[in-house]
């Protein structure tokens, strides 16, 4: 959890737009190192004084910490208060994660804290029994892992700034545009991300029993009418060159998708090698590995999203490492 620690070097004048927007520089690394516990103790200061951006911000670094119950419980309260202070964007993440509270042009100011019922905290902890698909690669099917409106918050949170997605190229972490993958992608960061993305990826890793410095920063796809991602491996020794054992630094052992939508034909996730095609409905998850008992690349884990037919695609994804993939804050 968060601990409530103020600090604020600027003096007390100093704007409170400025002051999450150094916070925010201070969590992406921007022109200065990496410095977590000061940027959140720069948050709690800005919310003190009547941030609701700061608020919201502290939120979603809450929903992303290791415990998903307490999770749950302070990143509500960081919401309530931001929704009493007339923040639609709060109303919208309690109204998923304690079921209903209406929007604030339709709140009186004297509803105060009664903003929502008590959080749903058993919703998020259960988890659906996981499906068995195939053994090698190892697939699994989690149906209804999300449920309809959370997936409608996700695709709205990507509509609009959708770019290109593009290909990694190993452990340089650089990635390249290819003729090999045609649809587009948002990728949610340390800023960016909001109190229900961070619940969700609390979730996958509940899901699969790893920690969540595990995780990779989640992308939202989207695909077109025949907009495709031609067969490829996730794993990066696939893509890096020279021996496994040399500079080895981590793999991605699974990939998590989560299905956002219905209404689409085709679009399913494909693998040739095993001839086994999933298409999923809205809030069912898939996930496979990656690498073999060895560690190494699998090669039947070699996968494929195929374009739609008609309609749009839209998934979340999730990369899992098998050791802690960066830093987070806590």
């Amino acid at each position: 959890m968060l601990e409530h620690k103020s600090l604020n070097p600027f003096g007390r004048h100093q704007d409170l737009a400025d002051l999450v927007d150094q916070a925010e520089r201070m969590l992406l690394g921007q022109g200065a190192p990496r410095a977590p516990k000061e940027a959140v103790a720069l948050l709690f200061g800005a919310a003190d004084r009547g941030s609701t951006a700061a608020l919201l911000r502290l939120a979603a670094l809450a929903a992303s910490g290791p415990d998903l119950g307490k999770n749950l419980l302070q990143a509500t309260d960081f919401l309530r208060r931001a929704a009493e202070r007339g923040s639609d964007a709060a109303c919208g993440q309690l109204r998923l994660l304690t079921g209903s509270v209406a929007p604030a042009a339709e709140r009186e100011p004297q509803d105060g804290v009664a903003l929502a019922g008590p959080v749903e905290t058993q919703r998020w902890l259960a988890l659906p029994a996981p499906a068995a698909i195939c053994e090698r690669p190892r697939v699994r099917a989690l149906a209804g892992f999300l449920p309809e409106m959370v997936c409608r918050w996700l695709i709205d949170r990507a509509r609009g700034d959708l770019r290109p997605a593009r290909l990694a190229r190993g452990y340089d972490g650089a990635s390249h545009a290819a003729d090999a993958r045609t649809n587009s992608a948002f990728q949610f960061n340390i800023v960016n991300a909001d109190a229900v993305i961070g619940l969700v990826r609390a979730r996958i890793a509940l899901a699969l029993s790893v920690p969540l410095q595990h995780l990779e920063p989640p992308q939202i796809l989207h695909y077109a009418v025949g907009q495709s991602f031609l067969a490829h491996h996730d794993s990066l020794q696939a893509h890096a060159s020279g021996s496994r054992a040399v500079g080895y630094k981590g793999d991605r052992a699974t990939t998590f998708l989560v299905y956002l939508n219905d209404g689409f034909g085709g679009g399913e996730t494909e693998f040739p090698r095993v001839g086994l095609r999933h298409k999923g409905s809205a809030g069912d998850a898939l996930w496979f590995s990656n690498l073999g008992p060895d560690g190494a690349p699998d090669p039947m884990s070699l996968h494929a999203g195929l374009a739609p037919t008609s309609g749009e695609k839209w998934l979340l994804s999730q990369w899992v490492h098998d050791r802690p993939y960066g830093q987070s804050v806590k």
